[in-house]
């Protein structure tokens, strides 16, 4: 029986897509993902929960798995115990979220080559092509220089925990509520982009670390959101003469973060549009 499982829920715009094996094998190809990805985009899938506990594998097929995952629009990965080398490709593309006891390992690509020299130069060459992607989004995925993953792995391989691997950036969150997990929240997000990417981390940071999403919502509406119900003033800069109209229109989502972050402009609006 294959060891990826790909199955739509019943809501008909999501699926669960579990890779648990080493990546390029015979169950973990980019072949039978992109079979079933196919299937669900026919069934209108927008939304995708990726569980990946993986040893990693293929470069090749790590990368083209990653473009079969980025047909769906949403894509979510949640970490096993084990997310190594190739695997690790495929979190630094997607927003992930581990375990707390996830082992997370990166190292510089490699490759087995024979024959003559021109044949192992050019070999050569294919690999520094695919060990500079490797640097490239690593250093896109943590806001590292490329000099400082170079540094990283420069040794060999590098083995973090999840909390190490969250302090360093290579994933998101950690989700069972350890210590470390309101560290997990990114103070490098804007609220957009937390509308944007992760909306649910967004409404979970109200409770979990309420003074970032104070900070949060302080710098998008322009004003200090105290932890008081006193009428808290301010709006998006260049946006004072906005009405409840202009906000359904044209930005809904700072409409919604509005209800919370600063209820007494939210009920100023809504007076004014219903008199």
């Amino acid at each position: 029986m294959s060891k990826i499982k790909i199955t739509a829920s019943l809501a008909g715009d999501s699926a669960v897509i579990n890779i648990t094996d080493e990546i390029g094998g015979e169950t973990a190809n980019s072949k039978g993902i992109r079979s079933q990805i196919d299937q669900l985009l026919i069934n209108k899938v927008t939304n995708a929960d990726v569980y990946i506990n993986s040893q990693g594998g293929s470069v090749f097929e790590g990368m083209e798995i990653a473009n079969q995952l980025r047909r769906i629009p949403n894509v979510k990965i949640r970490g096993g115990t084990m997310i190594a080398s190739a695997a690790t490709y495929l979190t630094s593309l997607f927003h992930t979220t581990a375990q707390s006891n996830t082992r997370f390992m990166i190292h510089k690509p490699s490759v087995s080559t024979r024959g003559n020299e021109t044949s192992i130069s050019t070999d050569l060459s294919v690999l520094k092509g695919i060990t500079n992607e490797y640097r490239t989004v690593y250093a896109k995925k943590t806001g590292k220089t490329e000099q400082e993953i170079e540094n990283l792995w420069s040794k060999g391989d590098v083995w973090l925990t999840a909390q190490e691997a969250l302090k360093w950036g290579f994933i998101d969150a950690i989700s069972d509520g350890s210590p470390t997990a309101s560290a997990a929240f990114r103070s490098d997000w804007t609220i957009d982009d937390y509308l944007d990417k992760d909306p649910d981390a967004l409404l979970a940071m109200e409770t979990a670390n309420p003074a970032l999403f104070a900070q949060l919502n302080a710098a998008y509406f322009g004003s200090s959101v105290k932890s008081s119900k006193e009428p808290q003033p301010g709006v998006l800069h260049g946006r004072s003469g906005w009405t409840l109209d202009d906000y359904l229109d044209k930005d809904p989502d700072a409409l919604l973060a509005m209800e919370t972050a600063n209820p007494a402009l939210f009920a100023q609006l809504n007076a004014a549009y219903f008199g």
